[in-house]
């Protein structure tokens, strides 16, 4: 169906580069380096910072700002550019791969086109931002102040070199169309003989044009229509799919339909503030600064070799139980939620390990990635947890019984999905063949809890940190990290490799780091843009006042919610769907008797559901895009589709807890009620 492919969608040439080809590469080489340094520099600030503040009572002054407005946009801006050269940003190829060699070429090269100019438009008013900020001497308002405006002119260095890596891709693909290039590897169809299936082709270039054409009819009645604006809103979402299902990177599709939105509806000068500050203020956020650490953990674990060793022992004690490594996956997604709260770093860190292990252990692929993206979802339910905390403040409601109220949910929903895997592989054993038991004693088993000793260390570092008041999120996931690093060198070490070897690991997990880094926050570039069009739009206001003006009692306007809040996830960013919908629905909830408490967790758990389902699941997009790194999916191929098919039952088992809840609603609530009668 769709994949994001490296090695085929990779536009190299088998001659020689041309000069300016070259330098480009070698300028976003040296940008990447920027980006690892810019790494580096956070976590010795936060070290710093924490040992200061620990055993000096001195913490470092400006930490927090420092990680925000400088080394959050320079490890992410910087490496746009690499990423854009390996090709790594999240994508979707459902019409490109019907389409013949030579026409995807030249798709894809047309496209490129449209990518340039998106990204110019971006560096340019990027720019503008930045020659402003410079002049007016732009700083935080904290004391001591921190300048921001040196990171703006960074910002403006990585989006430029983002234009002429898209630049140099483009070229690439027409030099290889006026090539005329043949590579049988290139789709899935082409048999032995090379000879390509015209029938797929036929019908591919028609579906592919037939999109082209709602493409472009939804851009000129946006332009030149006189619409409402619920219906441009409307038209924005449709361009987006269409754009992004024709095979432009996610973040671009959505970004270049959210534009044209924003164009249509507030004309030139929202488009123009919005381009200048969303670059640098989607990358320049705190509470992101968690998304670089769990990754670089997660590729530490990964790469030294520690998960391996970990999954043995998972396969010696659940080797028994239908579905073992999934449910270990499951449970160390709960663990994990428990300390960071970050729902993509979640998934990056258990994506990179728990996947190749299952797929190593003859795990079917649906049920290797839904186990991954499922136990993703867990970060935003069970405390600590960014979304209750914003929800919390939206709907003024104590802070702290709002993180107990999502306690329980979070600990049931880990359950339901352990219990669906176990149901899952009983109904068909085949998904998950289970260990050969044979030779394995009970000795063995507890020799092996040895191996579990690193990883346990990591997670009782992240969750001792948090509970104790000692880290923040992002100050768990450095020291997590560092321990990783320890372990990892320690465990390299006895297994005989040498301090290259080390060295070699450390440069690769920086560099997957870096390149997944900004592959996110290119997506969530875009969602911002497309989350202020739909504010502009009223889509979301609109259809929440349509449901409530039905007049409904508790259960039935609940029950709407879910369908509704199914369809705003699969476009919209969960944090902006809350913002744009507390407002609107508290009132009517209370009137109908939903605890403001209750709503807070059923909205989260929603929101997180709106992450897995299509067709713009962006957690699907992105556990697809760790499932197609050859070295994750150990060569086989997993489709978009795989991970889409993999998620729905998991997604189906979250809204069933959401029924649960819906019916016992004291699940929720008796916690935080417990806590304040204290």
């Amino acid at each position: 169906m769709s994949e994001t492919k490296h090695h085929i969608s990779e536009p190299s040439l088998p001659t020689r580069l041309p000069v300016a080809l070259r330098i480009i590469d070698r300028m976003s080489g040296l940008a990447s380096f920027g980006a690892g340094v810019a790494l580096v520099l956070l976590v010795l600030n936060i070290c710093v910072d924490v040992v200061g503040r620990t055993f000096f009572h001195t913490p470092f002054p400006g930490t927090l700002e420092y990680t925000a407005y400088w080394w959050m946009p320079a490890l992410t801006l910087l490496a746009f550019a690499v990423t854009e050269r390996g090709q790594e940003h999240i994508k979707v190829t459902i019409m490109l791969d019907a389409l013949p060699l030579r026409m995807r070429q030249l798709v894809e090269g047309s496209f490129g086109i449209v990518a340039v100019l998106l990204t110019a438009a971006l560096a340019y008013y990027t720019l503008v931002d930045a020659l402003q900020s410079a002049r007016v001497g732009q700083t935080t308002p904290s004391a001591p102040p921190v300048p921001i405006w040196p990171f703006k002119f960074v910002a403006v260095v990585g989006l430029a070199l983002l234009t002429l890596q898209a630049a140099a891709t483009t070229y690439r693909y027409f030099a290889r169309y006026l090539a005329r290039e043949r590579d049988v590897h290139e789709f899935s169809d082409i048999q032995a003989t090379g000879a390509p299936a015209p029938r797929k082709h036929r019908i591919g270039g028609f579906v592919f044009f037939a999109g082209l054409l709602v493409a472009a009819a939804a851009v000129l009645t946006m332009a030149f229509g006189d619409l409402p604006k619920e219906m441009i809103g409307a038209m924005v979402i449709i361009l987006s799919i269409v754009l992004l299902l024709m095979g432009i990177p996610v973040g671009i599709a959505i970004l270049g339909a959210a534009v044209v939105g924003l164009w249509s509806l507030s004309g030139l000068r929202v488009v123009t503030s919005t381009l200048k500050a969303v670059a640098f203020d989607g990358a320049a956020s705190w509470s992101y600064s968690v998304i670089p650490m769990f990754i670089l953990m997660g590729m530490i674990l990964w790469k030294s070799g520690l998960t391996t060793s970990a999954f043995e022992t998972a396969r010696r004690w659940l080797g028994w139980m239908p579905g073992g490594l999934a449910v270990a996956t499951n449970f160390a997604g709960a663990i994990l939620a428990a300390s960071s709260g970050s729902t993509i770093g979640i998934t990056y860190a258990l994506g990179r390990v728990s996947i190749p292990e299952m797929l190593r252990s003859g795990y079917s692929p649906q049920l290797a990635v839904g186990s991954v993206a499922a136990a993703g979802t867990l970060g935003q339910i069970i405390p600590p947890s960014l979304l209750l905390v914003v929800y919390a403040g939206a709907a003024s409601v104590p802070v702290g019984q709002q993180l107990l109220a999502g306690v329980v949910p979070g600990l049931i929903l880990a359950a339901a999905f352990a219990l669906l895997i176990v149901v899952m592989v009983i109904l068909k054993p085949s998904m998950a063949p289970r260990a050969d038991m044979t030779g394995i004693s009970w000795g063995m088993r507890f020799e092996s809890l040895g191996n579990l000793l690193p990883i346990a260390v990591v997670v009782a570092i992240i969750i001792g940190g948090l509970f104790a008041g000692i880290f923040t999120a992002t100050e768990s996931g450095v020291f997590g990290m560092l321990a990783a690093l320890v372990f990892g060198t320690i465990h390299q070490l006895r297994s005989g490799d040498s301090w290259r070897q080390i060295g070699v690991t450390l440069r690769e997990s920086i560099v997957g780091t870096l390149t997944g880094t900004a592959s996110v926050f290119l997506l969530i570039i875009g969602v911002v843009v497309l989350t202020r069009a739909m504010a502009l739009s009223q889509v979301p206001n609109t259809l929440a006042t349509v449901i409530v003006d039905m007049g409904l009692d508790r259960v039935e306007l609940l029950l709407i919610l879910i369908v509704v809040y199914l369809v705003l996830g699969m476009f919209m960013d969960t944090l902006a769907m809350m913002l744009l919908t507390i407002p609107v629905l508290l009132a009517p909830l209370k009137a109908v008797g939903v605890d403001p408490l209750w709503f807070g967790v059923f909205l989260v758990v929603m929101a997180e559901v709106g992450l897995l389902t299509p067709p713009l699941g962006i957690l699907s997009f992105i556990v697809h895009r760790i499932a197609s790194d050859p070295a994750t999916n150990l060569g086989r191929r997993i489709s978009l589709a795989t991970v889409f098919v993999g998620v729905m039952p998991f997604a189906l088992t979250s809204i069933f807890v959401v029924l649960l809840l819906i019916a016992i609603p004291d699940i929720v609530t008796w916690l935080p009620g417990a806590s304040a009668s204290q």
